[in-house]
Order: C-alpha cells, then structure tokens, then sequence
C-alpha cells in the first residue's frame, strides 16, 4: 500500500501492466464485436474501454511517464469509463448497474493500493458516489448498491489500517536499524560483530578460516585539527566506503568506534587474509587529501582459533595493531607478540 514511485516504473511491473491492458483491451475488443450487430447506443461503452485500455499500453511505452502519473491516468481514465456507463445506463438501457458498481468497487481497489488515504478516498469518491446515489434511486438496486456501499467501506477501512500496519513495521524497522547500524558510515555497529564473534566461538570445532582485524587511521586526530570534524567526517565515510568495496565478499564489516573499523573475513586462511588486508592498506594508502601527507591505516589480525574466546580474540588483534603503530604505522601485525599499547 505504499505511495507510488515518482520513477518510472520498473521494467518488469512495466510488462505486467501491459499485459493486463492488452488483455482488458482484447476482452473490450470482443464485446464491441458483439454488440455491433445491434447498433445500441451502448456500444459505446465497449468502445470507450477499448480506447482507454489501448491509451494505457501507449503510456507504458513512454520511457520518462512516472508511476505516480500512470496512476493518476488509470484512475481518471477508469472513472471516465465509469461514468459514461452510467450516464448511457440512465439515459438508454434499463439494465442493472451491476457493471458500474464493479467497476468503481475495482477503481477503488487500486486507488487504496496505490495512494494514502486522503487522496484514494477522493479518486473513489469520484466513479463511486455517482453509482451509489443512482443505485439508491432505483427501487430494485438498492440491495446491490448497499452491499457494494459496504464493500468500499471494508476497502477503506482495511486499506488505513493496512497503512498503520505498514507505518508501524517500517518505525520498528527503523529503530533495530539505528541499533545496529552506525549512523555516520552506514556500518554494522560493534554489537553486530560481538553477536556474530559469540555464535562462531560457540561452534564446535571453532572455524579455522575466520580472522578479525581492527583497523585504524593513522594521526587522524591531525585531519580532524587542520580541516574540522566535518571533513573528518568525509574521510571516515570515504574509507568506510573503500573497506566495503575492497574487503572480500562477505566480509562482516563495523565501524569499532572514533577511527577504528573491524572486520570478520570469513573462508579465508591466514594468508590469504594478510594478502587482503595488504590490498585494502594500499589502496588507503592512494587516498590523496589536499594539505596532507597521504592518509595510512595501521591494523592488527588474529585467527579466531587463536584465542579461546570473544574478547580474547579481539584484545589480540587489538594489541598487534598497536604493535603495527609501535613498529611505524602503515602496515599490519598478525605475527607480534601482545604488548602494551602504543601511540595512536
């Protein structure tokens, strides 16, 4: 029941709309047939969903027509039908205005699915309200119409409580995405990576080709001095960005907090998981800020079976990054024994 997009449509929902025009125009097609022979007036009716549906599969055909717009076309055009029915069923033809009421009953059904409720309520209001009234005014349609008044009502009514359903879920969606997402780059947050280090150390045997590896941006405290915390801002961002490009397929990947970002490769051995990180090192390395002598990232890997627990296994990649700043900055430790931790 969400808004339609201001894009066009996909080329996919495209098709399927084409094809359901053509078929509409076929069946309009085949009922005009058989009502020529008569020559009656309401032939025209035929006639008219012929032309609308055949207009409908042109605009699916116009590249830059947006769903918002195709929408609002059907709709109008579906009321137009409407109401030329039932202006020929009052004014020549005593039959039922069983086909009206269907037909707004459906323009009903769509609008609802399509738009919020104000402007569904309005757009049925339109082919609806006409047909109820000249239901009413008719003794033997009355039943009829009160049932289809009904029908609309139910549509209506589920259609704002489908919407409060939706608005709901979309709000606790939101909320469980702000507490595991970090709102600046877009990573995981480290309770992501902590939930996921538990489940993996709980296995039995524990992987042998999953590593952890804390990175962090070297001297970044001068970025933040010499161009703000906004620019600093980009930077994290940027190389946020690189690390999801870069870091094999996969990869569970979070910002760790201020500079520092960690990661989870997993399938990975230990050197194979040295050579991605050397890669991802380099292309950091690449990174030119005006005023600045280059930008390096210092990191520290532990294999997840190289500790017997979760917060073992992450104070060991944390102690080897501070030995790869100990040892010069710019470059990684998988092998280093833990020491105190050095300058940032």
């Amino acid at each position: 029941m969400a808004e339609p997009s201001r894009t066009a449509p996909p080329n996919a929902r495209r098709r399927q709309y084409l094809l359901l025009s053509l078929c509409v125009a076929v069946i309009q097609g085949v009922i005009l047939l058989l009502s020529l022979p008569t020559l009656s007036v309401t032939a025209l009716l035929p006639a008219l969903g012929l032309g609308i549906t055949l207009v409908l599969a042109g605009l699916l055909w116009q590249p830059k027509i947006t769903q918002t717009v195709f929408s609002h076309v059907v709709l109008g055009l579906g009321n137009l039908w409407v109401l030329t029915g039932l202006a020929l069923h009052l004014s020549v033809d005593p039959t039922p205005l069983s086909t009206q009421l269907i037909g707004s009953l459906g323009l009903g059904v769509l609008a609802y699915a399509w738009f919020s409720f104000p402007v569904a309520t309005a757009w049925t209001l339109v082919g609806a309200l006409p047909v109820m009234l000249a239901g009413f005014a008719r003794p033997g349609e009355t039943a009829a119409t009160l049932q289809g008044a009904l029908v609309l009502l139910l549509i209506a009514a589920m259609s704002r409580s489908g919407r409060q359903l939706i608005q709901e879920r979309e709000r606790v969606a939101l909320l469980q995405n702000l507490a595991y997402r970090d709102p600046l780059t877009g990573l995981h947050n480290r309770r992501v990576p902590v939930e996921e280090l538990e489940r993996l150390m709980a296995l039995r045997p524990v992987p042998t080709d999953v590593s952890v590896i804390i990175f962090d941006l070297d001297h970044f405290k001068r970025i933040n001095d010499n161009f703000g915390h906004l620019r600093g801002d980009d930077v994290l961002t940027y190389v946020a960005a690189l690390l999801t490009r870069q870091l094999p397929e996969g990869t569970l990947l979070c910002r760790w907090g201020g500079e520092e970002f960690l990661a989870i490769l997993f399938g990975l051995r230990r050197a194979q998981a040295q050579d991605a990180v050397a890669r991802v090192l380099a292309d950091i390395r690449r990174i030119q800020i005006k005023g600045l002598d280059g930008l390096s990232c210092s990191a520290g890997g532990a294999m997840l079976t190289e500790a017997p627990g979760v917060r073992e296994v992450l104070l060991l990649a944390d102690h080897r990054l501070y030995a790869a700043k100990a040892a010069g900055r710019d470059r990684a430790c998988w092998d280093l024994p833990p020491g105190p931790p050095g300058a940032g």
